[in-house]
């Protein structure tokens, strides 16, 4: 549990929640689920004081060039 407590540790840890096994990014609401499960997770583990705070409310993911159609032909 201590090893969340490092932002580093925090940072894969988002990385990996918007990813599918096979390595291929994942669907935003499947990312959007598995953060809110962890978030869940994180704050039952300061509310039992094994983490002293839920540092993925403070971390942000870093966001992707996103598919965007100019004009349509």
């Amino acid at each position: 549990m201590g090893e969340l407590q490092e932002i580093a540790r925090v940072h894969g840890l988002i990385d990996g929640l918007g990813r599918r096994l096979d390595g291929k990014p994942a669907a935003t609401q499947t990312y959007r689920r598995r953060r809110a499960v962890v978030f869940n997770v994180l704050e039952f583990a300061v509310e039992l004081e094994y983490l002293t705070s839920n540092l993925l409310s403070r971390v942000r993911r870093k966001r992707g060039k996103g598919r965007r159609t100019i004009g349509a032909a």
